[in-house]
């Protein structure tokens, strides 16, 4: 055989390999895992989720004010319901991101949304691990980043999680009412801080103010099969100086 011959058969073996390839690529990226289906609320629906997260809000405050250690169980349908009411109410994805599931495995959540990247659509998923040592530190990691079934850069990963962060830190910042759950909203602005923070690495103690006076660290989170538990522990006020 000819050495021409060799490089023509050579060049089209790897023009085929490429186009094989990249059929794949749109297979493996238009697919998604089978745990993503995002929530389909009705208006009726929605209202009754948020009425539900109110309820929730205020249960917590009162376990809170107890001073004394509570658990916080939540599971996968509530979680996506509250999710359906944060975007659908209040925007708090950026533009690109929409339809958000979250999928409670043993030990880990799974993160889906589809995303929109240089003009194309795919349902991007990320694995969250999270874990509270005993100094009370707070760890995050994410890894198994996928367009559909199609591994991604962790560059991708850290480009959307600056999106995220600056829209929901600028949501925080746009309160400007006098009212307590915006006060306390504008407090915890460093909570998104430390929360990325995480995310991005760096251990964090993960405490929030519940009201002008009270303070909460979360001791332990345990993530089950559809069930998310978090323990918290209030911090009572420090007496005033006599």
């Amino acid at each position: 055989m000819s050495a021409k011959r060799i490089i023509a058969l050579t060049v089209l073996g790897l023009i085929a390999f490429l186009i094989i390839a990249a059929i794949v690529a749109v297979i493996l990226v238009q697919s998604h895992p089978d745990w993503y289906e995002p929530a389909q609320l009705s208006p009726q629906e929605l209202l009754e989720a948020e009425e539900q997260m109110i309820r929730t809000a205020a249960r917590f405050k009162s376990a809170a004010e107890v001073a004394e250690p509570f658990i916080l169980e939540l599971t996968g349908r509530q979680i996506n319901d509250r999710l359906a009411v944060l975007t659908d109410k209040y925007y708090v994805l950026p533009n690109d991101v929409a339809d958000p599931v979250i999928h409670l495995g043993d030990g880990a959540v799974w993160i889906g949304a589809r995303v929109t990247w240089k003009g194309r659509q795919a349902v991007v998923s990320t694995r969250l691990t999270a874990n509270v040592d005993s100094a009370g530190l707070l760890y995050l990691k994410l890894d198994k980043l996928k367009a559909g079934t199609l591994g991604l850069p962790d560059t991708f990963l850290a480009d959307t999680l600056r999106k995220l962060e600056r829209t929901l830190t600028a949501r925080v910042a746009a309160s400007s009412s006098d009212s307590d759950q915006a006060r306390t909203a504008r407090k915890n602005q460093d909570l998104l801080a430390r929360i990325f923070a995480a995310l991005d690495g760096s251990p964090v103690e993960l405490r929030f103010v519940t009201r002008e006076d009270l303070q909460v660290v979360v001791d332990d989170i345990r993530i089950k099969p559809n069930l998310l538990e978090i323990q918290f522990r209030p911090i009572p006020p420090e007496p005033l100086p006599n």
